[in-house]
């Protein structure tokens, strides 16, 4: 069945306001990552499709379905939400821009670790995540903390 853009992001729409607020500000974060990543696709080959073939089975993978069109479906839906992602989650145009700017300063950082490695830190190997129900100013915030140790042992 062939939609349209919008009818699209009206279907995708209502199945995301159906998950918990947890699940639904992870997977917008997640999305929202996918899709700053895709839009440096000309330097890491990483397009929307690839994106989705890789994180389409990955986040989707449905039991007792281990076929082919499954996995293009899956891949299809998440190449969807990444693309989608502005229109999908109400991104604002200044949140958009916020983010490139942080892309941009990361990217300035990198370049200058690699011309002068000395300068650089080690990374703790940690990831840590806040994570905020609803808006950043709301009193409900989750910290995440996995350590590679953690992962390794388990």
């Amino acid at each position: 069945m062939d939609c349209s853009t919008e009818d699209k992001v009206n279907i995708y729409r209502s199945l995301l306001e159906k998950l918990p607020p947890i699940h639904y500000v992870t997977v917008r974060k997640l999305m929202g990552h996918l899709y700053f990543i895709q839009e440096k696709q000309n330097r890491n080959k990483m397009s929307v499709e690839n994106l989705g073939s890789i994180w389409g089975p990955t986040l989707m993978h449905v039991e007792n379905k281990d076929s082919l069109e499954w996995s293009q479906k899956e891949s299809l839906a998440v190449s969807d939400l990444i693309s989608l992602y502005p229109k999908l989650f109400h991104v604002e145009e200044e949140e958009i821009a916020r983010e490139r700017k942080m892309m941009h300063v990361l990217e300035r950082y990198h370049n200058s670790a690699v011309v002068t490695p000395q300068l650089s830190s080690k990374p703790s190997g940690d990831l840590k995540v806040w994570i905020y129900l609803g808006s950043k100013d709301s009193n409900q915030c989750y910290n995440v903390e996995v350590s590679i140790s953690n992962m390794v042992n388990s």
